[in-house]
């Protein structure tokens, strides 16, 4: 009975601690994926919004068809929930429609992780969500998305979609 005891405690261990030491290290991802937004803040956001827009539109276009999946993390002791391209694409068009959106709060603690990868399972964005499912972060930021509470519309779509 013992033997059986120790195995199992071992496999369980063995689970957690290889979830504990795969756990994405979401720093360093915003990093990375935050250096692409420092060029556009180069300049008077004034001066070039329209073009940005026309710009972003194509980018969060091209985006969006090459995101292949996602994962979503809320807990590093457990597997990340495995989205399919579909639901991932849904989800990634939800984000940046700025209908999605409305101003509110900004200071929030954020507890849930989606990554958006491509087919080479590169991560190509994060998005963070917080604790009460009403306000997200981007990363890369662009200047179409927005930053703040999830409107009704949106936070119903984006929620029926990772929840499903």
């Amino acid at each position: 009975m013992k033997k059986i005891i120790l195995i199992v405690l071992f496999i369980i261990l063995s689970f957690l601690a290889y979830n504990y030491f795969a756990y994405p290290n979401f720093r360093q991802i915003e990093e990375v994926l935050s250096k692409n937004q420092e060029e556009a803040n180069q300049n008077n956001w004034r001066d070039t919004y329209s073009n940005d827009v026309q710009k972003n539109q194509k980018v969060i276009s091209e985006f969006i068809n090459k995101v292949a999946k996602a994962k979503c993390y809320n807990n590093p002791f457990f597997l990340p929930k495995e989205i399919d391209k579909h639901t991932a694409q849904r989800l990634a068009k939800i984000l940046s429609d700025s209908s999605s959106y409305i101003w509110g709060e900004t200071t929030v603690a954020y507890n849930r992780k989606l990554l958006f990868l491509d087919d080479q399972d590169n991560i190509i964005a994060i998005t963070e969500i917080d604790e009460e499912n009403e306000f997200i972060d981007t990363y890369p930021f662009r200047r179409t998305y927005k930053w703040g509470k999830l409107s009704k519309k949106g936070r119903k779509e984006f929620f029926a979609a990772i929840d499903n």
